[in-house]
């Protein structure tokens, strides 16, 4: 086994200390900021989900409309990591969410409802899927951010406690979100989701804008997708690339899994006549992702991350198989709830674990590729489990979700046996 991180090898109060100083230098609520970027990435496409699902009654349409935009998404994340050191990227992101704000306000004026919605029809996908191409995944500009930052006040030992905290915000991100859009939808309709996604972006890319650290200068950053460093032996190599696939497949496999609890959702709402009640449903799983996140945060000071993928990898596989068993509005919510209990913590683990199979100079470019699996594996959950919903029954429907439950946990076994066979340097974060 290799050594102990600078991170996993320091106690809870040094930690807490580290965080403190962060946020210090930060100033003005910069990890507050960071986090509620990333929120319109995460708005837009469930809110997509509920409104075509309550405009069109298909489960088809609502899970296709989603998935392109997720599609879109992903594709404007492997975009961006090109563009990562051109002098002009700060105002090209404001551009990017100037488009998202005005596309997002735009599309409930759209006449979703004279669109064809068969299970053969394909006239949806284009048209999400260019509104997707706007949803700049902001990850990767907040980690420049803090890099920047800590680069001018001369604190480059605090740059692991920074990409930790990004980290805990990526996949805090993607677990309240889903928490706002149940709560927005339930209370003010689903195309209000859609338009507060909107004015979020332009708001928050504003402060972003304004804060005190977008004037520092940027630095000039390696994102790398090889590792060509010539002191490794070609074996070395071979099990760092190795992990880092694992890392990738397993973010693909949880977005699957993602994607397909909506699309047995919608297919299930549509089933019982509760389509307006999809969002507070979802919104059971949003909120305790969101509570086991903020758990798992303490313990990963304790408990291997490895080790606690495998646990809520395993969790996630048996709370998943509960999917066929409600028949109403409660058992779904308690079922959506137990798998929320895994699904906020497996997000932490992977993102953490970024830091163990990358060096610093891939570790932004496996980040993104990252949050580009979790987007395209959503959308691919999202059109398996409605074509067999609409095309079979809610039952097979269901089967989807337990059948993309495995490869997380495929990915969590196969990166310990990798891992524990190849010792590896300590992590930079």
């Amino acid at each position: 086994m290799p050594a102990p991180s600078p991170i996993t090898s320091k106690s809870a109060p040094e930690l807490i200390r580290d965080v403190q100083v962060l946020n210090g230098l930060g100033g003005r609520g910069l990890t507050w900021i960071t986090l509620a970027l990333r929120l319109p990435q995460v708005l837009a496409p469930l809110g997509v989900i509920t409104w075509v699902a309550t405009q069109t009654a298909s489960p088809w349409a609502a899970a296709l409309s989603s998935a392109a935009v997720c599609l879109g998404s992903a594709l404007c994340g492997v975009l961006m990591t090109f563009f990562v050191n051109v002098p002009w990227r700060q105002w090209g992101m404001v551009v990017l969410a100037l488009l998202q704000g005005m596309v997002m306000w735009l599309l409930p004026l759209a006449p979703i409802e004279s669109v064809p919605t068969g299970i053969d029809s394909l006239g949806m996908f284009l048209p999400f899927f260019f509104a997707g191409l706007s949803l700049a995944p902001q990850g990767l500009v907040c980690r420049i951010r803090w890099n920047s930052l800590l680069e001018h006040r001369q604190r480059a030992d605090l740059l692991p406690t920074a990409m930790r905290a990004e980290s805990v915000s990526e996949a805090m991100s993607v677990v309240t979100g889903a928490a706002i859009t149940g709560l927005i939808a339930t209370t003010a309709g689903p195309q209000t989701v859609l338009r507060v996604s909107a004015v979020l972006s332009v708001v928050m890319i504003t402060i972003f804008m304004l804060h005190p650290s977008a004037r520092l200068k940027q630095p000039v950053l390696t994102v790398s997708l090889r590792d060509s460093s010539e002191r490794l032996q070609q074996a070395r190599r071979w099990s760092a690339q190795r992990l880092r696939s694992m890392l990738v497949v397993g973010c693909g496999g949880l977005g699957a899994l993602l994607g397909a609890i909506q699309g047995c959702l919608v297919v299930f709402a549509v089933s019982v006549d509760i389509v307006p009640s999809m969002g507070a449903l979802y919104a059971f799983l949003g909120l305790t992702s969101a509570i086991a996140a903020v758990v798992t945060v303490s313990w990963r000071t304790r408990v291997r991350p490895w080790n606690l993928w495998i646990l809520y990898s395993t969790a996630a596989l048996l709370a998943s198989m509960m999917l066929s068993t409600p028949s109403g509005a409660f058992g779904f919510a308690v079922v959506l709830a137990l798998i929320g209990l895994c699904i906020g913590p497996s997000l932490l683990c992977l993102y953490g674990l970024a830091a163990y199979a990358a060096p610093e100079d891939m570790y932004i470019g496996l980040v993104s590729r990252m949050t580009a699996a979790t987007s395209a594996g959503m959308a691919l959950g999202l059109v398996l489990s409605a074509y067999f919903g609409v095309r079979y029954d809610y039952i097979s429907a269901a089967l989807v979700p337990v059948s993309v439950a495995l490869i997380p946990l495929a990915g969590s076994l196969v990166f310990i046996y990798i891992w524990r066979r190849s010792p590896l340097s300590s992590p930079h974060t």
